[in-house]
């Protein structure tokens, strides 16, 4: 216990101290998540967000870091902050940035003798670490709800909040040094890889290919429904697009449609979308030669191929996550209702997946508590 303590705390005042390369630092007050669009949290949270298997991956992970409650029941009506929140609350939004970045951002406030007053879950896709000093020490954390985003260096960035990083002996100093000013501590935490040193890397990072594909097939069909019309065959008509249609309607001052123009406004209007796919089209002709001819285009995007790529995303995108399909409500020869010793097996598995994970979290909650103004001493 006292060594997980000793590494958290070595995580927020020495981990950040470490050396960095100075080719990395891209932007002047901050270490810009692993590229220079510093959008990374945001484009892994888009992925996500579009694979129905991720979406069902990462929620799985959360429900199962979240658990069902504390063992002193007490602790879940905890209040921590003059928002009225609970630790149930913290822990809640804590396990959400946990199972998706694999990292979480807690701020602190602190009395006068350094004892922490309150407690604040902040979102961790908003967190940056500070750049380092000449020595490669990190003593500032960033935050600000427009990182990533195109709006940041050009309106946002003076909305960045500075916090000190998470460093109990340092409190007392910074309270008098800051007087009114001061805005508290962050402790940044986030596991790392000999890759990502600083900010971490999700394993299942591996399947964001799997995940965009997995989306991908589901913007065809889209497309596809939306079109509606004539989807696999090509037009051939006889004529000039580019003449005008004789419109009596038109005046002289109107600048004539061309017949291909007309053409498009017909399709689009009356038989493009799933609710207009029962519209007959009826059309005369004076001459046989000017009936168009339906081109059938060749294409191997056949009902078997979609299926195959489905199912080979679905696979990828669990192994990434480490989640037995059958939790994430995936069919794969047994579903939630089906077989009780499959499930029973399923949801060991996952404990045993994420027990790590929770030990981080019941140690780091009980430093933070045996820290509070008045301090909870108990194992959580």
């Amino acid at each position: 216990m006292a060594n997980f303590f000793s590494k958290i705390y070595n995580r927020a005042e020495n981990l950040f101290r470490q050396p960095t390369r100075r080719t990395n630092l891209t932007f002047d007050k901050y270490l810009p998540y692993f590229d220079g669009n510093d959008n990374f949290p945001l484009v892994w949270h888009k992925a996500i967000s579009e694979s129905p298997s991720g979406t069902a991956c990462v929620s799985t992970i959360q429900d199962f870091l979240e658990g069902i409650g504390f063992s002193d029941e007490t602790l879940e009506k905890f209040p921590v902050n003059y928002k009225g929140e609970t630790l149930w609350q913290i822990h809640q939004k804590t396990c959400k940035d946990f199972g998706e970045f694999e990292g979480f951002a807690w701020r602190f406030m602190y009395d006068a003798t350094g004892r922490i007053t309150e407690w604040f879950n902040l979102p961790f896709e908003n967190v940056r670490l500070g750049k380092p000093d000449d020595k490669g020490y990190i003593s500032k954390i960033l935050y600000n709800p427009y990182f990533g985003t195109a709006d940041f260096h050009t309106l946002k960035e003076k909305d960045t909040t500075i916090y000190d990083c998470y460093n109990p002996k340092a409190v007392r100093a910074q309270i008098q040094d800051q007087g009114e000013n001061y805005k508290g501590q962050v402790l940044f935490f986030g596991t790392t890889t000999a890759l990502s040193r600083f900010y971490p890397m999700p394993e299942a990072h591996a399947a964001v290919k799997w995940m965009k594909i997995e989306a991908g097939v589901s913007d065809y069909h889209e497309d596809n429904i939306n079109n509606g019309f004539l989807q696999p065959f090509m037009l051939a008509i006889i004529g000039n697009p580019n003449e005008p249609v004789n419109n009596p309607e038109s005046t002289s001052t109107e600048t004539p449609m061309t017949q291909g123009e007309a053409l498009d406004d017909v399709i689009e209007k009356n038989f493009m979308g799933a609710k207009r796919v029962g519209n007959m089209w009826v059309q005369w002709f004076s001459n046989k030669d000017e009936v168009p001819i339906p081109i059938s285009m060749p294409s191997n995007n056949n009902g078997d191929l979609f299926v195959t790529v489905d199912n080979q995303a679905t696979k990828k995108i669990t192994i990434a996550f480490k989640v037995p399909a059958v939790l994430a409500n995936i069919h794969e020869g047994v579903s939630l209702g089906g077989d009780g010793n499959q499930i029973r097996v399923a949801v060991k598995l996952m404990q045993q997946r994420v027990i790590k994970k929770q030990r981080m979290l019941t140690d780091a909650y009980q430093m933070i508590l045996r820290a509070w103004a008045n301090p909870y001493v108990q194992d959580i």
